[in-house]
């Protein structure tokens, strides 16, 4: 009974936590983005960045209800990593800015908070996916 509980508890209950923190992370920088997201290098927000943190945090939630779907684990994943690229593309030259000192030499808050909450989103969906345990059935544990 215990290894079973422990089994559970190491598997798929640890693996939803980390899926949560990174859905939690994604509403984060999300909402950070479409505050902060613009500057004097940056007119607009980006449809496509916006776009794929939305889906990334909604594809968080099936596997909350679904047994034993790794695949959809890994999809949040895809959704933040491809957000995080369309935002470093899209800040490239606010970046290049701050790294050369044209007219600054920091990075500025909303920036770095966002880089930060975008790397922990997609790191959390990397653990999650990493940890996940399919659970067995009675016959496929039994060997038949």
């Amino acid at each position: 009974m215990i290894e079973r509980l422990k089994s559970l508890v190491q598997g798929r209950i640890l693996s939803l936590s980390f899926l949560l923190f990174g859905f939690l992370c994604g509403i984060i920088v999300l909402v950070v983005y479409c505050l902060t997201g613009t500057n004097d290098f940056v007119t607009q927000l980006s449809p496509l960045v916006i776009a794929f943190l939305a889906v990334g945090a909604i594809l968080c939630l099936p596997p909350l209800f679904l047994r034993n779907e790794r695949f959809f684990l890994f999809l949040p994943f895809l959704c933040y990593l491809f957000a995080f690229f369309e935002f470093i593309v899209v800040q490239v030259n606010y970046i290049a800015n701050v790294l050369v000192s044209i007219d600054g030499n920091t990075f500025s808050a909303s920036f770095i908070l966002t880089i930060v909450f975008f790397l922990l989103a997609i790191l959390s969906g990397i653990v999650s996916f990493s940890l996940f345990r399919e659970r067995k059935t009675v016959t496929e544990a039994n060997g038949k």
